[in-house]
Formats: C-alpha cells, sequence, structure tokens
C-alpha cells in the first residue's frame, strides 16, 4: 500500500468485531493532533465498538483532565492503536503519566506517522482512524445507578473530573500484514 508498506486496508465492520474484547485487557492508546501541533496520545482502557447511525462505531472516553482531550477536540478525529505484548510497558508509562508533564511519544520511542491530518505510531499492531460525531460529558443527574458514580468520580485523584464520552465512526483500519496470518 502506497506510504504504509506494511500495512494492509482491512474492513472496519470486522474490525469492530475482533477488537471489542480486547480492550480492557488489552488497552490501546488513544492519538490526536495534527502535522503543525504535534500529537498527544494516552492509553486507555475503556470504550466499545459497535454500529450506530449507519456508521461503524469506536466510543471513548476520556477524563476532563487529560491533556490528550484538547487535541481529540480541536482535531475533531483520533486513531484508537492496539499492540502486541513487547508493548506493554510502553503503554503502562503513557497511562500513569501526563502529556502536561513530559513527551511521552518522545519517550517510549514511537515513530509518528500522519494518515491525512491523524496521528498514529509506526510501531502499531492494528490501528484504527476514527472521525468524531458526538461528544458529551458524562454528568452525576445522568447516572441511574448512582453507586457507580460515587465509585468512579466521589472520591479520591478523580473526585469530580468527569469523562467526556466519544462517538466516532472507524473511517478506516489499518493492520500489520503479520497479524493477518
Amino acid at each position: 500500500m502506497e506510504g504504509f508498506p506494511d500495512f494492509v486496508d482491512v474492513d472496519p465492520a470486522h474490525i469492530v468485531s475482533r477488537c471489542a474484547g480486547g480492550i480492557n485487557s488489552d488497552w490501546m492508546l488513544i492519538t490526536a493532533g495534527n502535522q503543525t501541533t504535534g500529537a498527544a496520545t494516552m492509553t486507555i482502557s475503556w470504550g466499545a465498538f459497535g454500529f450506530l447511525w449507519g456508521k461503524n462505531l469506536a466510543v471513548a472516553a476520556i477524563r476532563k483532565s487529560r491533556h490528550t482531550l484538547p487535541y481529540i477536540m480541536d482535531n475533531k478525529a483520533f486513531s484508537l492503536a492496539f499492540f502486541d505484548s513487547s508493548f506493554r510497558d510502553r503503554l503502562t508509562y503513557c497511562g500513569r503519566h501526563s502529556g502536561y508533564d513530559c513527551d511521552k511519544i518522545a519517550h517510549c520511542g514511537f515513530t509518528t506517522l500522519f494518515e491525512g491530518q491523524i496521528p498514529f505510531f509506526a510501531e502499531s499492531q492494528t490501528v484504527l482512524f476514527c472521525r468524531t460525531m458526538y461528544a458529551g460529558d458524562i454528568e452525576r443527574a445522568g447516572f441511574v445507578e448512582q453507586t457507580l458514580f460515587d465509585e468512579w468520580y466521589g472520591h479520591g485523584v478523580h473526585k469530580d473530573d468527569m469523562h467526556t464520552v466519544l462517538f466516532a465512526s472507524i473511517e478506516r483500519v489499518l493492520t500489520r500484514k503479520s497479524a493477518l496470518n
């Protein structure tokens, strides 16, 4: 494929069913930005895949305090990247450190590539390129089960640090040729 010889195109509908089971256990990096402003990335382990509004859908929840959120909101697009298990330490680092305090991409030695204006990493195993269709903030009043609010937003370091939920269409998926074997 032109520009990305180690990758092939994959039908987004196929990847939705393939990826859904690994979000919590395998984690992924959500990355946004552009070639002018640069990129920001963070590890996420919450999300969902499905079908909504006639689109293959990715759902991600990003806390308001995260450095990556403004990059996502400003660019209205992002990548979701899965890696093989040898990258677990780097994904842990990207989840435990803030882009406000350090350059996580440089620290981890990732090579940033761009699909149009959407950044992703050459080291990825599978990458989903997503266009944000809807973004909304989680609010206390919306919780039918108030114990969930209390558990996730009611105390500790994340007290009142609510998530913005992103509903995004999966526009393109690349996976390494070696991952298809």
